[in-house]
């Protein structure tokens, strides 16, 4: 896609709003995006990325767009126009699915393991699919599953697939901590 460096297919179920450009329900999806650019960046590695949302009014962006959309409802994998998502699952080489234990995130990541793509999956609780906990062995569609911090992982317990606990990402840039931060005055006390 890139001069033949790697792409990376990041898949939310959802975007912010249909106002907005894109997300995932958290704000996880740009931070990752940002992260894998900079780390890419730092390392002296070609690669390109893009954001795919599942839940589109219309299509938006072509499968060359870093931010895209498809027709369909977040948590409802009949929604999505299959055809619509193979298409654009085609030109990754590495597909990455935000809320990856959710149905819609087993249909996604079913569909990319199909096409031979490596496939790693991150959630941060927008529920398991019931299919997973009645099948543990579903999750072996992934290559690994990626964690935000040690009790995060705790959501892939029991499933047969590598836990990478990565902290973060958190978009410093955008939002900078204060510095430095302002103390508290401790003589005033607010009772209710």
């Amino acid at each position: 896609m890139n001069n033949g460096a790697p792409h990376i297919l990041q898949i939310t179920p959802t975007s912010y709003s249909h106002d907005g450009v894109i997300g995932g329900g958290e704000k996880i999806v740009i931070y990752t995006d940002q992260a894998l650019g900079a780390a890419a960046q730092a390392a002296g590695v070609a690669m390109s990325t893009s954001i795919l949302a599942l839940d589109g009014r219309s299509e938006l962006g072509g499968a060359r767009d870093r931010f895209q959309a498809i027709v369909g409802s977040a948590w409802q994998p009949r929604s999505i126009d299959a055809d619509a998502l193979i298409s654009r699952l085609r030109l990754a080489d590495v597909v990455y699915v935000q809320q990856c234990l959710t149905e819609v995130g087993l249909f996604a990541a079913s569909h990319a393991r199909l096409l031979g793509k490596a496939v790693y999956g991150s959630d941060a609780g927008a529920g398991e699919a019931t299919a997973l906990k009645e099948n543990p062995d579903l999750a072996r569609i992934f290559d690994g599953f990626h964690a935000i911090s040690e009790f995060a992982a705790l959501a892939y317990e029991g499933l047969e697939v590598p836990v990478h606990v990565i902290p973060g990402p958190v978009d410093s840039p955008s939002y900078p901590p204060a510095a430095p931060y302002a103390k508290r005055d401790r003589t005033s006390v607010v009772s209710l």
